[in-house]
């Protein structure tokens, strides 16, 4: 929590962790030096100036943001704030409470989908006779169930067809879109790139 004057006023065990922190060495500390978090282009997030203080003062909509905190590099966690602007019982700046979620796994599976599907999308531009057909309604379905972590047995049993029907229809889509594995296909169905 931070008050009207944008220093530390609270900081839980969970805010100590997730941003390496202890409360006895923040209090009373300018909340962006504290924290020091970045966006996803590794800009500072938190500044002197502080965007989501400017918007609670404004008695504006706060967004929940997603920031990068700790120190940059491989011990950087992700999390998601929602903020929640408190009127100070003296009038002017309100206080602002930082519900902070930690996103660690969500983050890193994004990323790794992200890097599965453009794995897919820059071995295309390197192969310039490559060119993806659109998906078959049947194709089409069975990469949505893959896409909902059914395995080839399950979706065979759902659509009443053998698993050698199954797996021919994946073999077709992933050469359809140019994925080198039924793992880059559903991430890049994921992604909404097919």
């Amino acid at each position: 929590m931070s008050g009207p004057e944008r220093t530390l006023r609270f900081l839980n065990r969970k805010a100590e962790q997730l941003w390496g922190v202890r409360w006895s060495e923040s209090e009373g500390q300018p909340c962006h030096r504290v924290v020091a978090s970045r966006d996803g282009q590794g800009r500072p997030f938190c500044k002197d100036r502080c965007e989501i203080a400017c918007l609670a003062a404004a008695g504006r909509a706060l967004p929940s943001v997603e920031v990068e905190v700790g120190p940059a590099g491989p011990c950087a966690q992700w999390s998601r704030w929602t903020v929640i602007p408190i009127p100070s019982p003296r009038g002017g700046a309100p206080w602002i409470v930082h519900t902070a979620t930690a996103m660690g796994r969500a983050r890193q599976s994004e990323a790794y989908l992200h890097r599965v599907a453009m794995r897919s999308a820059a071995l295309r531009e390197v192969d310039t006779t490559f060119e993806p057909r659109e998906l078959t309604p049947r194709e089409d379905e069975i990469l949505e169930l893959l896409a909902e972590d059914l395995e080839l047995g399950e979706i065979a049993r759902e659509l009443e067809i053998s698993h050698t029907t199954v797996r021919n229809h994946v073999q077709r889509l992933t050469a359809a879109i140019g994925a080198h594995s039924v793992h880059e296909a559903v991430a890049m169905r994921l992604l909404n790139h097919v």
